[in-house]
């Protein structure tokens, strides 16, 4: 008669697998470092394998830019560019280059604008496109003028052919500073930033699935975090994508840059999709007595009714649609300094920090940090400490963060912390106790397999 698979384990794996039991997890003590290790792991090596690429396609895009040509979005603008980002240091020089992409049915001038004409000077202030002639190159020199800072080349004319409809979308940002070295370093550390910040969800994320549970998660802060970065999502995709708001952007702004790129879209999309996975948990796992307070729902409730008003305004053409944005990404700044107080005092209230991933606090208190170290790096080469630093929107916003992530720290590791070693040690204590009857038992029964039998049947 076969063994059954129960009387071929050793009283050691019985033991084993009783006192995990007992813990009420099926993994050993440790497993939870190890994912962490692995998670961390993984991040560093994605985010490296990030930064090599973009450094390689960089150094070719900034570098080499009579090599290769950016594709334009769509056939609607008038010209192919070598390069819409250059960068050059102090005393050097370099160029960009021009291809119409569709021939003309007249002639134009093409009128070169310089928004801070004391960083860079050009060696040609206009270039003429004749009529119907075969597309060719039209090269612009830049020279520095001893002074590190940033310029945009944008250009203007007074045709008004078709073709040259959208020239306002031609638009170079050139960049003189002290050391090419610092500005790659600079790179390296946005991209390093961008990783902490987009990988500061999983930990949470994982905590719960491996709880099996949300107490201690606080809900009023998912439900304002969720409303922010939908309005930011909003806003970001709209600026990226629609042609008619980035030229309603550049008609009242007609010396700056798009405030959105690439990265901002995806970590906007990145961001709802945690939130939703967030959301999702808190709906299927436990949750005790957990649920959105009265007054969050008041707090959220009112953000949407003014999303839904401000957009029949829209519609209405009572304000511009540049105008809706702007108070969706008013949304998005409010929430972010106020989002974190529900889970300080959920935290608080319950005397505890279990339930709300410290992982993830370190890791965004982490990209603070680096991405503090860069808006430094960009000042000091950019001899630009008023255009870096001068932004009091958006270092208040960082300030705050960080003061609520120092606020969680002091909270796991400081106020909370003995109340968490006093119910590790009374868990210790009654593991302890159940190991040694669990031995007692083993020792007062024979070798066979009815200790193996009674240990079943505990």
């Amino acid at each position: 008669m076969p063994t059954s698979r129960c009387r071929t384990k050793s009283n050691e794996e019985i033991c084993a697998s009783l006192y995990n039991k007992q813990m009420g997890t099926g993994m050993p003590p440790n497993r939870f470092d190890y994912l962490n290790r692995k998670l961390i792991g993984w991040t560093v090596a994605v985010a490296a394998v990030l930064v090599i690429a973009y450094m390689s396609w960089d150094y070719w895009y900034l570098r080499k830019p009579q090599a290769h040509f950016i594709k334009p979005k769509d056939d609607s603008l008038p010209f192919e560019v070598s390069s819409t980002h250059v960068i050059f240091e102090i005393g050097s020089g370099s160029f960009i280059s021009l291809t119409p992409t569709k021939p003309l049915k007249e002639s134009a001038e093409i009128k070169i604008m310089l928004d801070d004409p004391d960083i860079i000077d050009v060696a040609m202030n206009s270039f003429t496109i004749e009529a119907l002639s075969t597309p060719r190159n039209y090269f612009i020199p830049l020279h520095s003028k001893h002074v590190a800072g940033h310029c945009v080349v944008s250009f203007k004319t007074s045709s008004k052919l078709p073709e040259l409809e959208n020239l306002f979308k031609v638009r170079i940002q050139v960049k003189v500073v002290h050391e090419i070295a610092f500005g790659y370093l600079s790179i390296i550390i946005g991209w390093v930033y961008f990783c902490f910040w987009s990988s500061c969800y999983y930990p949470q994320i994982y905590q719960n699935f491996r709880r099996k549970s949300v107490v201690g998660f606080s809900f009023d802060y998912l439900a304002l975090n969720l409303t922010g970065h939908i309005c930011y999502c909003i806003f970001n995709l709209a600026m990226f994508y629609n042609s008619g708001i980035q030229k309603e952007y550049h008609l009242l702004h007609p010396k700056g840059e798009l405030p959105v790129k690439l990265n901002d879209v995806l970590f906007s999309l990145h961001a709802i999709s945690m939130n939703l996975i967030l959301l999702l948990q808190c709906l299927l796992y436990e949750r005790a007595d957990q649920k959105v307070s009265l007054p969050m729902w008041t707090l959220v409730g009112g953000l949407w009714i003014t999303v839904f008003c401000t957009l029949g305004a829209a519609i209405v053409e009572k304000i511009s649609w540049l105008q809706y944005l702007y108070y969706l990404s008013y949304i998005k700044v409010g929430t972010t300094p106020i989002k974190y107080t529900p889970q300080v005092y959920l935290n608080y209230i319950r005397q505890s920090t279990e339930g709300w991933s410290i992982q993830g606090v370190i890791l965004d208190i982490g990209g603070g940090i680096f991405s503090f170290l860069q808006m430094t790096i960009d000042a000091v080469n950019n001899d630009d400490w008023d255009g870096t630093l001068g932004n009091p929107g958006k270092l208040g916003l960082s300030c705050i963060a960080m003061i609520y992530d120092s606020i969680f720290m002091m909270q796991h590791f400081v106020f909370f912390n003995v109340g968490r070693k006093r119910r590790l040690t009374d868990t210790t204590e009654q593991h302890t106790e159940f190991l040694e009857k669990l031995n007692e038992l083993k020792a007062t029964l024979p070798k066979s397999g009815s200790f193996h039998h009674h240990v079943l049947l505990l």
